[in-house]
């Protein structure tokens, strides 16, 4: 089981950190600001073959607009693609790009990775056994949602996750060799607002 989210997901703030500081993006009349000064926060290792290693630990909060708060931890070794599609790609929407595009594709790669580390606060908000910390679908629309809050059009952002949803599914569903590994590297914690009865 994942979690399921509301359903229109909105993001409002995404705050990414690590030790070398903290850099906060948030919307302010329409734009997007930077709310911190912007720090080379996510340090790569370059593996070969459009792969790349978290040098150190990355910390990432989303805080989307229905309250809920989703914290992704990934340790240091967390081994990702960013963006899939290969070179042929690169021209629509660039394989890694800025900071917060690189939080982006580090989130949805988690989303799609089953996980062994998930919290959601409060306990009692749903029973929580993981395969993935979001279901697919939501995964898909949270990537949309923040490449918008990115400032990418929201036509681009609905065709990358059209073709994420068309081409994807088997990265969703089967576990590759990174799996092993990736899913004791990172976990989940989500923060959610209880319905009223």
């Amino acid at each position: 089981m994942s979690i399921k989210l509301c359903k229109n997901i909105e993001v409002k703030k995404v705050s990414i950190r690590s030790i070398r500081g903290e850099c906060s993006y948030s919307i302010m009349a329409g734009k997007l600001t930077i709310d911190s000064e912007e720090k080379k926060i996510i340090v790569l290792t370059a593996l070969g073959n459009r792969y790349y290693a978290l040098a150190e630990d990355v910390d990432i909060a989303v805080y989307l607009a229905s309250g809920e708060v989703i914290h992704y931890y990934f340790r240091a070794g967390f081994i990702t693609n960013f963006r899939s599609g290969g070179k042929l790609v690169d021209g629509f929407i660039d394989q890694i790009g800025d900071q917060l595009h690189q939080a982006i594709w580090l989130i949805h790669d988690g989303n799609y990775t089953p996980c062994d580390h998930v919290l959601v606060v409060p306990s009692d908000y749903t029973k929580v056994v993981v395969a993935h910390p979001l279901c697919r679908v939501d995964a898909d629309e949270l990537l949309r949602a923040m490449l918008v809050f990115a400032g990418d059009n929201r036509g681009k952002a609905s065709v990358i996750k059209f073709s994420v949803r068309v081409f994807a599914h088997s990265a969703y569903a089967k576990d590759d060799d990174l799996t092993p590994t990736n899913r004791t590297l990172f976990g989940v914690s989500i923060t959610a607002i209880k319905e009223a009865a």
